[in-house]
């Protein structure tokens, strides 16, 4: 449980089945690091919707494991150029596999663990596996963090609003009498908080490394930057005294130069294909990524993201490196960040995107 309408409303929909229903909490951030969370808003919202519900509820520390497996290797990213997605790497090592191995050795006797995530689970009778499907509610979708989630772990998993328009949520929250009904959802990342990303980030990185923004039409210098980490592809620049607005292109460590150009449409911006070093197929590889032809699907390259179609191709017939053809340029195709594939309404998995070839 997160204090959310979701996970209440999750927690009261699975005690109408007849489940016996216990709350938990994950302490992921100290609330005396320098970014804030709103953990002890969250615990009295909980308290308050597991009293309604006449259900037990207790909180499990990861602080520790959440550093080194999600805050630390997201700070090396940063460091490295790349933009790395610490929601997915939060799913992927705490939510679905620390917590899920602490509930199943801690509370005996548990049959499922379940979320407020917007995602739906089918049985695939012929493969024995589950299938992660896209929500119900395309708006509120949030298969793309889930892309490197244990396919053990998630035939464990309920997702009990997957199924649920948000809109029916709130209204079954209210009528039912729940006690966060209308609170107001937590956004972005819970260590950053309240406070602009590229402050914190500033708190952790070394910002002793300003460089220039090279115009990448005219190979011109037309600002400084504070340091390569603070930036992502596709990003508006907010170049001082410049009129003219400029979006980040690439950025380049050795020489320390970040390339703009003046429109967020521009062609230096557009990629035509990917490749991913780390892809998760959630219910097991498709076998056309081994064919000449390719396997043909959907993807995404972020949350809320469009569905574009695109051609899929194994490199050196490794299910896990990939290459990914778009069939139409797609912007802003960021390393660090995740590709999902999607076959229809299937997430088929995603893996963080190591590199993309350039239009132009």
């Amino acid at each position: 449980m997160s204090g959310g309408v979701d996970s209440a409303l999750s927690a009261y929909l699975l005690q109408k089945e007849g489940y016996d229903v216990s709350g938990l909490y994950m302490r992921n951030w100290s609330e005396h690091e320098e970014g804030y969370c709103s953990g002890q808003d969250d615990m009295e919202s909980i308290d308050k919707v597991a009293k309604h519900l006449k259900i037990p509820w207790s909180v499990v520390d990861f602080q520790r494991e959440y550093w080194n497996d999600v805050f630390e290797p997201s700070l090396e990213e940063f460091t490295s150029g790349a933009t790395p997605n610490p929601d997915v790497l939060c799913n992927r090592e705490i939510k679905f596999k620390r917590m899920a191995e602490y509930i199943f050795q801690h509370f005996k006797g548990t049959d499922y663990i379940a979320t407020g995530h917007y995602a739906r689970l089918r049985p695939n009778p012929k493969s024995g596996s589950v299938e992660l499907l896209r929500a119900v509610d395309e708006g509120k979708d949030q298969t793309y963090f889930l892309v490197q989630v244990n396919q053990q772990v998630l035939q464990k998993t309920l997702f009990p609003v997957g199924g649920m328009m948000k809109s029916a949520v709130k209204k079954m929250a209210a009528d039912v009498g729940l006690p966060n009904a209308t609170r107001k959802e937590s956004m972005g990342i819970c260590f950053v908080g309240k406070r602009k990303f590229d402050k914190f980030l500033g708190e952790y990185l070394d910002t002793s490394k300003p460089g220039q923004f090279v115009d990448v039409d005219t190979g011109a210098a037309v600002g400084t930057h504070r340091g390569i980490p603070f930036y992502t592809i596709g990003q508006a620049a907010s170049i001082a005294g410049k009129a003219v607005k400029y979006f980040v292109v690439s950025k380049d460590l050795q020489t320390n130069v970040i390339k703009v150009a003046n429109s967020p449409g521009h062609p230096a911006l557009s990629s035509t294909s990917l490749v991913t070093e780390s892809f998760h197929w959630i219910s097991g590889p498709r076998e056309e990524i081994f064919t000449p032809t390719g396997l043909r699907c959907i993807f995404r390259i972020r949350h809320r993201g469009p569905l574009k179609e695109c051609t899929v191709f194994a490199v050196d017939s490794n299910p896990a490196k990939l290459t990914v053809k778009f069939d139409s340029p797609t912007q802003a195709v960021t390393p660090g960040q995740y590709v999902a594939l999607y076959d229809g309404e299937v997430c088929l998995g995603g893996g963080s995107i190591l590199s993309s070839t350039p239009l132009q």
